[in-house]
């Protein structure tokens, strides 16, 4: 694409400074361009990767799980003979534990089953953890934005009440955004006057003209493809719809000023000859440079939020790039840390099978919930450790 738009050297004569700069403006979007293309492809490329190699070791922890929970079951039905009242207890608490774990995930049966080993139901519980959250909501929503939590979405829903308070929180940053821009834009009108008593400097309106000739310039390309490309305007119906099809191109590209896109569409339309751009005078060769300078800044800025989208889809760890040797790495660690998970699990079924050696597993999960509890206590919550108990 920059090779066709860029200005080329005519004979012996070598280029001007300004289309020099031009060159190079144009290749800094070629090159945000491709950037933003293979960062398409690879996290794309990542994100099938997880769907084949992290997916089926989801599946079979969650199958290992449900296999865990039924020898657990099946010692807790049977009255848990031979088991002491701490043990039962203990078994009981994971057995809920592990069905609210599986229920999250869309388990049939998980939340029948908790209910039927718990003196609570989930349903009780998720109503009272959501008056809980709602309650810590409140207080956050008070202490940030000075305003009680607005939730018009049922309050034992706790996915509901939090996009209710991301809601609330976006749309107070928007309004202090807003605020922020109009006394910025008033401090620029004041500055503005004061200038203009005072004289604005050479180069301050040597700058202003800039800018305004730059739209100018941009304006201009686009009412000539306008001109040429109005579908209304061509008697033949094939080329009223090419016609139609890249006019929708132009509006599209002159909405976000993209002067890239515009200056090919001129090419496309056959409005230029490809050697036009060496005819061109250097004072509008620079308002042009203006135009794609800013059309860098603006990809250069959707690059940055493309990144910051895709990590955060990813859950990938603060500062981790996206190149697909990084993506191979934590791809590979996931996929250690499931099958880890899974004989884990399966470890810990072999334990369940008899009486002899579920008591000292349930022993030692009962002295790691405690040991976790302890922690919890001076540290606050610690990571989850892949054991829903």
């Amino acid at each position: 694409m920059a090779a066709c738009l860029q200005v080329q050297p005519q004979a012996a004569k070598a280029l001007s400074p300004a289309a020099q700069a031009f060159n190079r403006a144009l290749q800094r979007i070629e090159k945000l361009h491709t950037q933003l293309d293979e960062l398409e492809r690879t996290c794309r490329a990542h994100q099938a990767a997880l769907a084949q190699s992290v997916q089926p070791l989801r599946e079979q922890h969650t199958a290992a799980m449900r296999q865990l929970l039924e020898r657990l079951c099946a010692h807790l039905d049977g009255s848990a003979q031979g088991l002491s009242q701490t043990q039962r207890s203990t078994l009981r608490d994971i057995v809920c534990g592990m069905a609210i774990a599986l229920a999250e995930q869309g388990v049939p049966g998980m939340e029948a089953l908790h209910d039927r080993h718990s003196p609570q139901t989930l349903a009780q519980k998720r109503k009272e953890d959501g008056e809980v959250l709602r309650q810590t909501l409140d207080d956050l929503m008070g202490q940030f934005t000075g305003e009680d939590l607005n939730l018009d979405a049922d309050s034992d829903d706790p996915e509901a009440m939090l996009q209710a308070a991301m809601a609330q929180l976006r749309a107070r940053a928007r309004q202090e955004e807003a605020e922020r821009q109009a006394r910025a834009e008033a401090r620029q009108a004041r500055q503005a006057a004061r200038q203009a008593r005072k004289g604005a400097t050479a180069k301050q309106q040597q700058a202003a003209q800039a800018l305004k000739d730059a739209d100018t310039s941009l304006r201009h390309i686009y009412r000539q493809l306008a001109s040429a490309l109005h579908p209304d305007r061509e008697p033949d119906p094939a080329e009223r719809q090419r016609k139609n099809a890249l006019m929708g191109e132009a509006n599209a590209a002159y909405e976000r000023k993209d002067l890239v896109a515009l200056l090919r569409l001129q090419l496309q339309a056959e409005l230029v000859d490809p050697d036009h751009l060496e005819r061109v005078s250097d004072e509008r060769l620079q308002h042009l440079t203006l135009l794609l300078k800013q059309q860098g800044a603006d990809l250069d800025k959707q690059r940055q939020l493309e990144q910051q989208r895709w990590a955060a889809t990813f859950d990938l760890p603060w500062g981790l790039s996206l190149k697909p040797q990084d993506l191979r790495q934590c791809l590979n660690a996931e996929v250690l840390t499931w099958e880890a998970a899974i004989r884990g699990v399966l470890a810990d079924v072999h334990a369940a099978s008899e009486l002899h050696t579920l008591k000292p597993w349930l022993n030692e999960q009962r002295r790691l919930a405690r040991q976790a509890e302890r922690g919890e206590a001076l540290l606050g919550p610690t990571p989850f450790d892949n054991r829903p108990w």
